[in-house]
């Protein structure tokens, strides 16, 4: 199991390096022994995090070289330091799984066709305009639409990377080109 320590503050101290929080509170007095990791670029003292309870900097990787210098000055406990990494070795001999030869792609292209029905909402069916009977959805296949969102780059998690709007057609067929990849998605 992980815990997510997030950007805010109590009294003061950052919930990543809160040793109260981390440490007293949720593994002591609740009796957590999972993995605990930093909310993205939520880890602003990587010695004073891992001396908390914080094992896992996000995003990583990021550099050991903080860490180094903290061992080295002594303001990083080397104890705290193994107890974290321990945890995150627990973590993946628990759910890391050995690799396969065979990867089943209809079981995958069924859980995630249901996972994307399950996920979608829609708010109000609006009749067309000009047809009193017939609501705007389900669209024919031969509707074109535009998807009108801040784009994301599934590779690199990182905000407006697309070269234009993602476009495609009821019938399920779109095309986005992502500068990440320099390629299609």
């Amino acid at each position: 199991a992980t815990v997510m320590a997030a950007y805010n503050q109590i009294n003061g101290v950052p919930c990543t390096e809160n040793n109260w929080l981390l440490t007293d509170l949720l593994r002591d007095e609740w009796g957590f022994d999972g993995l605990v990791m930093s909310d993205w670029y939520a880890v602003y003292h990587p010695a004073a995090a891992v001396n908390a309870g914080c094992d896992v900097n996000m995003p990583g990787p990021v550099s050991a070289e903080p860490l180094k210098a903290a061992l080295a000055d002594g303001t990083l406990d080397p104890e705290k330091l193994a107890e974290s990494a321990e945890r995150a070795v627990m973590l993946a001999r628990k759910y890391v799984q050995p690799p396969t030869d065979h990867i089943d792609r209809d079981m995958t292209d069924r859980a995630a066709y249901k996972a994307a029905a399950e996920g979608i909402v829609m708010l109000k069916n609006y009749p067309q305009k000009g047809e009193k009977e017939r609501n705007c959805c389900p669209l024919p296949s031969s509707a074109k639409i535009a998807l009108c969102a801040l784009p994301i780059c599934l590779r690199r998690g990182k905000r407006v990377c697309l070269d234009r709007p993602q476009y495609g057609s009821a019938d399920g067929t779109s095309q986005a080109i992502c500068r990440c990849a320099h390629r299609s998605v």
